[in-house]
C-alpha cells in the first residue's frame, strides 16, 4: 500500500526513522497525505499504539479530514485517535489537569466576542474611556502578548508610555477576572498547558508515558507558545515530525513566527529536513508563475516546486478600466467557462479584503449568478446563537459573568442597568459571581420592585432546574426544553424574515445537539468547546455548487479548478500598510502565492486602473506581484470591459485621467545582493520622508535608486543625498 500510493519523497517521510524531522511540503505536494500515511504506517507496520500518536493542526476541518482519511486506511474508529487542533487538545488536557492550576474542569472558553465583553467591563471598572482605547484593540494587543507568552508581570517591565500602561492595567484585571470566572481565552489554553509541562512533574510523566509520536501540521503557522509545546514534548522523549511550508506563512499578524521554521535545525540540533517538491494540484503554467513570485522573498529556505501536469491555458493577466469593469469581466468570463464545461462550483474569486466583495454581490444578484460568500459574521457569532449558548454555559459554569450579563434580561425580566449595578456591587463586596450575588439579593429581599423580583426568581429557578437535568437527560432534550421555558423566542417575531431566520438558526443548533450520545453532563462541555473553538476556515466549503467568494487568507487549504484573483494593484494587493515594511511585504507575497497555488487548471490575475475606495476614486499601479511573473507563463489580455459607465464618465475619460494622474510604474525590478541597497529596503529621505526602494541600478557608491514615497516614484542618485536606512 505504501510503496504503491506514495512517490519516493513521500515514502521517505512516511517511513523515516530520524528524529526530529521537518518536512518542507510545497503547495499541492500531498502534505495531508503524508501525515495520514505516516500515522497508518506507525500503526500497521510498527505496531504503535494509536493512542500514543498525537497529531495537531489548526482547524477543525483539517483535523476532521485527517481523522476520516486515517480511519479509512487503518480501520480504527476516528474518535479513538489523538488527532486534534492545538486548542482543542489543550482544552482536553486542561479539563483533566487544570485543577493543578486552580481551575475547575467545567471552565468556560472565551472567544473574541466574550473577551471584548469582559475587557469592556474591566475598562468600565478602571475608568478607562473607549475613546482612549477600543475594547477590540485591547483584545488584539493582549492576544499578541499571549502569543509571545508575555504575562502581565513581564509586560509591566515593558510598558513605558501612557497607552501601554493603560493596557497593562486592563490586562492585569482581565486575567484576574478570567480566573475568578473560571474561564480561559484561546491564549490561556496553550499557555497553561505549556506551564504544566514545565512545572508539574506528574503531568510531565503522563505525557512521557503516553505520547510516543508527535506530528504537527502547518508548522509554519505556529506561534512561540505552540513552538514551546513541541519543544517540551521532544524533551520528554516524543518522536517529533513537523510538516509545513514557510512560503505559506500568512498569519504573522496572528502571532505566527517564521523563525520557528527557518531556525528549526538550530533549535533541534541534528534534525533532518525532507522536501516535498512535486505539485499534484496545478498546471505547469500556474506552478511556474507562483514560483516566479515567491522566489523574490528573502525569508525562505527554498524549494524547487515542479509538476508533470501540462496546462492548456497560461495564467491570464487582465487589466480593466475600473472596479465595475473588473466585475463585468469576471462575470462574462464565468459564463464563457460554463460554455466550456466548467460549473459555477468550480470557480472561486479571491480578494484581499472583504470590502471588495460588495460590487461582485450586487452584480451577481442582478444577473443571476449563484454565489456563496465567506468571511462575514460567523454562524456561532450571530446574536441569537451567542445568547442561546450563554444560557448553556451558565448551566455548566455559574461563575461565567459574561454569559450572565448577556442573558439576564433576554427576554425582558425587568432587570435594567440599575439592578445590574446593584448585583455587581454585592458581588464585589462579598466576592461572589453575579449569579450567586443575584441569589443573595433574592434571599435577602434586596431587589426593588415586584417585576424585578419575579423576573430574577424565574431566571435563577430556570438555570438551577436545568443544571440539575444535565446528569440524566440528553443534551438535545435539555436544550430544547430550556429554550421553550426561557421564553427566549418571544424576542423575535417570526412573521419578519430576519427574525424567522434567527429562530431557524437556533433550531438548527438544537437539532445538531441530538447527535451527541450520552447525558448532557457528559456532552455539554464537548459541545461548548466545539462552539468556542470553531474558526472561519472550518465553515468554508469548496463544493457549494455556486461561485465561491472569499479573502485570500480564507483560501488556505482549498483548491478550485478556476481562480480569479481580483484587485491585483499596489495598495490593494499588496495592502497599503505593507508597502513601507519589508517583512509585511514578504507576507503579502506569501499570501499571493497561497492564492495562486489554489488554482488547478486556470488562473486569472486582474487589476483595475482605477478603483472607488471610501467614496473616492483612486488610480493604482498594477501589483508588483504580477510584474514578478516570468512572461513565459502569462497571457496578457488587452484592456477588458471598456464600455462607458455613467457613474464614472466614459471609458476614454477614465483612461485619460488614469494616465494623467496616476504615477507610472517602472516595469523592471532587480535585486542588488552585493550593494548597499536592495529592493524592499526602507529608507528615509530628508525631503520626501520614508520610502521603499523598488529598483537598484549601479553599485560601489554609484547607485541610482527608484524609490516609492507613498504613491509617488522618485529616481535618486544615492551619492548626492543623505539616506537613512530604517530596516534591512
Amino acid at each position: 500500500m505504501f510503496e504503491r500510493d506514495l512517490n519516493p519523497e513521500q515514502l521517505r517521510v512516511v517511513t523515516c526513522e530520524e528524529n526530529p524531522v521537518m518536512v518542507l511540503a510545497g503547495a499541492g505536494s500531498g502534505k495531508t497525505r503524508v501525515i495520514v500515511y505516516r500515522i497508518a504506517y506507525l500503526i500497521l507496520k510498527k505496531n504503535v499504539d494509536p493512542s500514543s500518536i498525537l497529531a495537531v493542526t489548526f482547524t477543525n476541518k483539517a483535523a476532521g479530514e485527517m481523522k476520516n482519511r486515517t480511519e479509512r486506511l487503518t480501520g480504527i474508529p476516528a474518535p479513538s485517535m489523538n488527532i486534534s487542533t492545538f486548542h482543542s487538545y489543550a482544552a482536553k488536557m486542561l479539563r483533566r489537569f487544570g485543577d493543578r492550576l486552580g481551575y475547575r474542569s467545567d471552565f468556560a472558553i472565551f472567544d473574541e466576542g466574550d473577551q471584548a465583553s469582559l475587557i469592556k467591563l474591566c475598562m468600565d471598572e478602571l475608568g478607562i474611556s473607549t475613546h482612549l482605547m477600543k475594547p477590540g484593540a485591547a483584545v488584539s494587543a493582549i492576544s499578541r502578548l499571549k502569543d509571545d507568552r508575555i504575562t502581565p508581570e513581564e509586560f509591566s517591565k515593558m510598558a513605558d508610555n501612557p497607552w501601554s500602561k493603560k493596557l497593562l492595567d486592563i490586562y492585569s484585571l482581565y486575567q484576574r477576572e478570567l480566573k475568578r470566572q473560571n474561564a480561559m481565552d484561546f491564549g490561556d489554553l496553550l499557555i497553561n498547558l505549556v506551564r504544566l509541562l514545565e512545572e508539574d512533574f506528574q503531568v510531565q510523566d503522563w505525557f512521557k508515558k503516553r505520547i510516543e509520536y508527535l506530528l504537527v501540521d502547518e508548522y509554519q503557522d505556529t506561534n512561540r507558545v505552540q513552538y514551546m509545546f513541541v519543544k517540551h514534548l521532544a524533551r520528554l522523549g516524543s518522536n517529533v515530525m513537523v510538516v509545513g511550508d514557510e512560503d505559506q506563512l500568512i498569519y504573522r499578524w496572528r502571532g505566527a513566527e517564521i523563525r520557528n521554521t527557518l531556525c528549526f535545525q538550530d533549535e533541534f540540533p541534528g534534525a533532518a529536513i525532507i522536501k516535498l517538491e512535486r505539485n499534484y494540484r496545478s498546471t505547469h503554467y500556474i506552478v511556474g508563475a507562483a514560483q516566479s513570485v515567491i522566489r523574490n522573498n528573502r525569508e525562505r529556505l527554498g524549494k524547487n516546486i515542479w509538476t508533470e501536469t501540462q496546462g492548456k491555458e497560461k495564467v491570464k493577466v487582465v487589466a480593466t478600466l475600473d472596479d465595475i469593469g473588473e466585475v463585468r469581466y469576471v462575470a462574462e468570463e464565468i459564463e464563457q467557462l460554463k460554455k466550456d464545461g466548467f460549473r459555477y462550483g468550480d470557480v472561486a474569486i479571491f480578494y484581499r479584503t472583504n470590502a471588495q466583495s460588495r460590487v461582485f454581490e450586487v452584480y451577481f444578484k442582478k444577473y443571476g449568478i449563484p454565489y456563496v460568500i465567506y468571511g462575514g459574521v460567523k454562524f456561532f457569532e450571530r446574536m441569537e446563537i451567542k445568547d442561546f449558548v450563554a444560557y448553556l454555559r451558565l448551566l455548566l459554569n455559574s461563575h461565567d459573568d459574561v454569559s450572565f450579563v448577556r442573558v439576564i434580561n433576554r427576554p425582558s425580566r425587568g432587570i435594567g442597568a440599575a439592578t445590574l449595578n446593584l448585583i455587581r456591587e454585592v458581588a464585589k463586596e462579598k466576592g461572589l459571581s453575579l449569579f450567586e450575588s443575584l441569589k443573595q439579593l433574592i434571599l435577602t429581599s434586596g431587589l426593588k420592585g415586584k417585576k424585578v423580583e419575579e423576573g430574577a426568581a424565574t431566571f435563577v429557578g430556570l438555570i438551577e432546574k436545568y443544571k440539575g437535568e444535565l446528569a440524566h437527560s440528553s443534551l438535545g432534550d435539555v436544550a430544547k426544553r430550556l429554550l421553550d421555558e426561557s421564553g427566549y423566542l418571544s424576542c423575535y417575531d417570526k412573521t419578519f424574515d430576519a427574525d424567522a431566520e434567527r429562530i431557524d438558526n437556533i433550531n438548527e443548533v438544537i437539532n445538531s445537539m441530538f447527535e451527541f450520545e450520552g447525558t448532557a453532563s457528559q456532552t455539554l462541555p464537548l459541545f461548548l468547546d466545539q462552539v468556542s473553538l470553531v474558526s472561519e476556515a472550518d465553515l468554508v466549503k469548496s463544493d457549494s455548487g455556486a461561485v465561491t467568494m472569499l479573502t485570500a487568507h480564507l483560501s488556505k487549504g482549498l483548491e478550485f479548478p478556476v481562480v480569479f484573483m481580483v484587485g491585483m494593484e499596489e495598495g490593494v494587493f499588496p495592502h497599503a500598510r505593507a508597502l513601507s515594511d519589508v517583512f509585511e511585504l514578504e507576507e503579502e507575497r506569501r499570501l499571493c502565492y497561497v492564492g495562486m497555488t489554489r488554482a488547478m487548471e486556470r488562473l486569472y490575475m486582474i487589476y483595475a486602473r482605477s478603483r472607488k475606495t471610501f467614496g473616492n476614486r483612486r488610480y493604482n499601479d498594477r501589483s508588483r506581484f504580477i510584474d514578478e511573473i516570468d512572461e513565459k507563463y502569462i497571457e496578457v489580455v488587452p484592456l477588458a470591459c471598456t464600455e462607458e459607465f455613467s457613474e464614472y464618465g466614459s471609458g476614454d475619460e477614465i483612461y485619460g485621467r488614469y494616465f494623467e494622474q496616476a504615477p507610472q510604474r517602472d516595469e523592471c525590478f532587480e535585486f542588488d545582493s552585493e550593494g548597499r541597497f536592495f529592493r524592499g529596503m526602507r529608507i528615509k529621505h530628508p525631503v520626501f520622508g520614508v520610502g521603499v526602494v523598488e529598483k537598484v541600478e549601479g553599485k560601489d557608491g554609484d547607485e541610482r535608486l527608484t524609490i516609492r514615497f507613498g504613491g509617488i516614484l522618485k529616481k535618486i542618485a544615492a551619492k548626492y543625498v543623505s539616506l537613512a536606512v530604517l530596516s534591512d
